[in-house]
């Protein structure tokens, strides 16, 4: 018999519910979409507005491309002035 480790133990569960998570978050948009576009197609949308919240998802590029300008402006502040702190303590 194997005797198992308490950090294995805990290991094995994030993994198990990560992947439920991750599962259950593909199957909820899936039915989102499926369920958006069946409600509008009926309510008399045609084509791409036939896509549940088609704003949102022609605008996401915008706003990941600003996210990641924003991360890495911040991250380029944080390094110079974590430069300027030690040198100044010399």
């Amino acid at each position: 018999m194997r005797l198992i480790r308490h950090h294995e133990v805990i290991i094995y569960y994030s993994r198990e519910f990560i992947s439920r998570f991750i599962c259950s978050l593909a199957c909820g948009v899936a039915l989102y979409c499926l369920l958006g576009c069946t409600v509008k197609a009926c309510s008399g949308h045609e084509g791409a507005n036939v896509i549940p919240n088609n704003e949102l998802w022609t605008n996401l590029p915008g706003y990941t491309m600003v996210s990641f300008t924003n991360v890495r402006i911040w991250s380029i502040l944080a390094a110079a002035v974590a430069f300027d702190t030690n040198t100044c303590g010399l």
